[in-house]
């Protein structure tokens, strides 16, 4: 069957690769799809029914994104659901801990790039960063530190890390050299990268049993 010969609702039925500028509003027709680059300008919404796209392998958004309102509420109804596929999510805002438990639903994750700020855990009646230790898939993480009017509320503590780490990027965390030590036992990392005055100090002295 020739393309040209295809109806709208057909294209958008087999297409498994887009690019646009902005997420469409018939996001939900594109039901074999696999790869989204969104080359957006500013902060984009996630919406909920992106979580019914269960094909999607990797997702990118040039100028971030955050999860609307509505997936947040699908995300407290539904615990059971999976995106399995999901291998690459770029760049995504996570504020509190509703974002974190999206996360939940993306255990097949290897590759994330977000950007993160310090929120108020009610279970455990404090302030701290996001936690990634349950992605037991993820390989590559780019982590990016807003400052926000809390952050002074913090312990300098590291965040909860995937011990599977291969890759990690780090920015604006202003990390001690203590802190940089325990990101070395990581046993399978092989690229740190640290930019934007995350860590303290001119001179690291690493132990000798990091980064085997």
């Amino acid at each position: 069957m020739s393309l040209y010969n295809l109806t709208g609702s057909e294209v958008f039925a087999i297409l498994k690769f887009l690019s646009v500028s902005s997420i469409p509003p018939s996001i939900e027709s594109f039901e074999n799809l696999e790869f989204l680059f969104v080359d957006n300008k500013e902060v984009v919404e996630i919406p909920a029914i992106f979580l019914n796209m269960v094909k999607l392998r990797h997702v990118h958004f040039s100028g971030g994104a955050q999860f609307n309102e509505s997936l947040r509420i699908q995300e407290t109804q539904d615990e059971n659901f999976l995106l399995d596929n999901l291998q690459y999510l770029s760049s995504i805002f996570i504020n509190d801990e509703n974002d974190e438990k999206i996360l939940r639903f993306l255990p097949r994750l290897r590759t994330l790039k977000c950007r993160i700020t310090v929120f108020w855990d009610l279970s455990e009646n404090r302030y701290r960063y996001p936690a990634f230790g349950f992605l037991n898939h993820l390989e590559s993480l780019s982590v990016s530190f807003r400052l926000s009017y809390v952050s002074d509320y913090i312990s300098r503590e590291v965040i909860d890390l995937q011990r599977n780490l291969r890759k990690l990027t780090l920015r604006n965390f202003d990390l001690s050299w203590k802190q940089m030590n325990i990101i070395g036992m990581l046993p399978e990392l092989q690229v740190l990268k640290l930019r934007d005055d995350t860590i303290k100090g001119k001179r690291w002295d690493t132990w000798e049993d990091e980064f085997q």
